[in-house]
C-alpha cells in the first residue's frame, strides 16, 4: 500500500507501513474485545463488564446494508437495515468505540506478507487474536473452534484499522474474505460490505476509472481507507487480506 501516512486517530491506532520482513508490511491495528449477550455484570480477565446484546446472540447470515454507505468521522453508521442483525444504534454505537465495561482495547498488528507479483496477503483461518487477552486474560468466555474441538478461543472482538495510501494503477485491487461483519471504505465511501453473522464470504474492488470516479479519488493522490471487522459468533474465525497496493 503505496505512502502509507500515520495520523493520530482518537480511540483507535493508524494503520501504518514498516519492514516486516524482506517486502512484507506490517500493519498495526486496533482491537475491542467484548462480552456475549446476556453475561452478567462482573468482572472477566481482571476487567469489570456485561454482556453486549450484540455478540453471540445473532444468526442472521450475510446482511448488507446495516451500515450506511459513507462515514462519520472515519466511523461507521448504524444503516437502514440495521435492525436484521444489530440491536439498535445505541448498541452499534460501542462496536468500534472504547466504553469502558463494555469493551477492552487491545493493540496488535497483522503482517501482509509478499507472495510475488506484487501482491501482498495477510491470512489467516483460524482468526483468533484476542485469545488471552481483554475479558479472556484469565480464560473466562472461550469456545472451540469447529474445526478444532479442542483449544478455546475469544470469538467476540471488534478490529479496525486506519491509513491514508494512493493508487498509482487502475489494474489495482484490494480483496477481504472473511467472517464475521467486515466493512472497506475509502474516501469515507463503503466499497466492500460483508455485514452480518456468517461463514467466510469474499468481497473485493478493482480501481478501474469508473469505480475511482464513483468515490472521488484519483490517482497518484492521497486517499484515506478505512476498515471493519467484527467477530461476534462461534464456532469460526478467518479474516484474509490481500491486495496490489504496495509499498
Amino acid at each position: 500500500m503505496k505512502g502509507f501516512v500515520c495520523g493520530a486517530m482518537a480511540a483507535c491506532v493508524s494503520l501504518c507501513a514498516s519492514a516486516a520482513g524482506a517486502a512484507d508490511i506490517k500493519a498495526k491495528v486496533s482491537y475491542l474485545d467484548f462480552l456475549y449477550a446476556n453475561t452478567a455484570s462482573g468482572t472477566y480477565g481482571g476487567y469489570a463488564g456485561v454482556g453486549h446484546p450484540d455478540f453471540n446472540s445473532w444468526n442472521c447470515g450475510l446482511t448488507t446494508g446495516l451500515v450506511q454507505s459513507t462515514l462519520v468521522n472515519r466511523k461507521p453508521v448504524y444503516g437502514p437495515n440495521g435492525s436484521q442483525c444489530i440491536a439498535g444504534p445505541a448498541a452499534f454505537a460501542s462496536w468500534f468505540k472504547s466504553v469502558p465495561g463494555i469493551n477492552v482495547p487491545v493493540r496488535g498488528t497483522l503482517t501482509l506478507s509478499d507472495i510475488g507479483g506484487g501482491v501482498h496477503q495477510y491470512t489467516n483461518p483460524a482468526f483468533y487474536p484476542l485469545d488471552g487477552k481483554g475479558f479472556n486474560t484469565t480464560g473466562d468466555q472461550s469456545d472451540q473452534d469447529c474445526s478444532d474441538g479442542v483449544t478455546p478461543h475469544n470469538f467476540a472482538f471488534t478490529m479496525q484499522a486506519h491509513w491514508t495510501g494512493e493508487v498509482t494503477s487502475t489494474s489495482q485491487y484490494i480483496s477481504i474474505t472473511a467472517d464475521d461483519d467486515t466493512w472497506l471504505f475509502v474516501n469515507n465511501h463503503l466499497i466492500v460490505d460483508l455485514g452480518g453473522v456468517h461463514g467466510a464470504s469474499t468481497g473485493s474492488y478493482t480501481f478501474s476509472i469508473p469505480n475511482m470516479v464513483a468515490i472521488g479519488i484519483s490517482l497518484n493522490q492521497p486517499v484515506a481507507f478505512d476498515l471493519f471487522h467484527a467477530e461476534r459468533h462461534t464456532c469460526a474465525s478467518t479474516f484474509t487480506l490481500t491486495t496490489t497496493l504496495t509499498p
